[in-house]
């Protein structure tokens, strides 16, 4: 299903969905209920004030990276406002993160349909992976305001995507390769949906019984509901159009991680 993106060309070219955030009281634990469910984890991951694992994926859009991010607050006072502001206070899923190709034309982009922003912020850091080996990290963020979104999202862009998809962290017991979507939830799915569609650059596609943005081959699908992050779809196949053409009563997760519910697809559906 291609993208339907406006017609303007300042818009940058956006890759696809990159990860989604879920915020955890205890890290360790939440790695470990991941773990009973089949998925390996990256080793820990420290930046100022926070902490995180990773769930990776082996199939991403080029040029971005697919993974779940578990993250812990280490210190309050280290974490910058703005990050804070879109990770909210509450545990569980927390943020939608989109990976662009131009950081400066994105914000350009935000510039213009008026979306307050903060970024891009250039983030470099060493992630020790065990038996000595450190990655170099390198990456640029932009935080759109939260406020102004029916859920916070995120925008990166990747300057070391490969680092997501080593071998050793791709790997995983329970045989998933991909995570094609993500379930939102609105009170008013078509309201929704032109709000990230906007901010996105790209026009939403009706369903049934909702809304869906799809970019690189990846999903954001939004639901009626009460407001927030509510799943993500992986796959063992790397089918992806099945979780769009899925009912909403089809999306029976099959474990719910750190408030997250995961659902499987393959080629019957979600």
């Amino acid at each position: 299903m291609p993208a339907r993106r406006e017609d303007t060309d300042r818009l940058p070219a956006i890759l696809g969905l990159d990860h989604v955030m879920v915020m955890v009281g205890d890290l360790d634990a939440a790695s470990a209920e991941a773990e009973s469910a089949g998925f390996t984890l990256s080793p820990p991951s420290v930046m100022p004030g926070l902490v995180n694992r990773l769930i990776c994926f082996a199939e991403a859009p080029p040029g971005a990276t697919s993974f779940i991010e578990f993250l812990q607050i280490t210190d309050k006072a280290q974490v910058p406002q703005a990050v804070l502001e879109v990770l909210g206070e509450r545990l569980g899923p927390a943020a939608i993160v989109v990976a662009v190709d131009d950081m400066a034309r994105y914000c350009a982009h935000l510039d213009a349909i008026g979306i307050g922003h903060s970024g891009p912020m250039s983030i470099r850091r060493q992630w020790p992976v065990g038996e000595g080996r450190i990655l170099d990290v390198h990456l640029e963020v932009v935080l759109p305001d939260p406020a102004e979104l029916p859920v916070p999202c995120v925008t990166v862009r990747h300057h070391t995507p490969l680092h997501y998809r080593r071998r050793e962290f791709v790997t995983h017991a329970n045989a998933m390769v991909a995570m094609p979507a993500v379930a939102v939830q609105a009170p008013d799915p078509g309201a929704a949906a032109a709000i990230l569609g906007r901010l996105f650059g790209i026009r939403p596609t009706e369903v049934p019984d909702g809304s869906i943005l799809e970019m690189g081959g990846t999903f954001i699908v939004i639901r009626n509901g009460p407001p927030g992050i509510v799943g993500a779809c992986v796959s063992e196949t790397g089918n992806r159009d099945s979780v769009v053409l899925a009912p909403q009563s089809s999306w029976a997760p099959f474990q719910t991680l750190s408030g997250l519910q995961i659902a499987r697809s393959n080629e019957r559906g979600v």
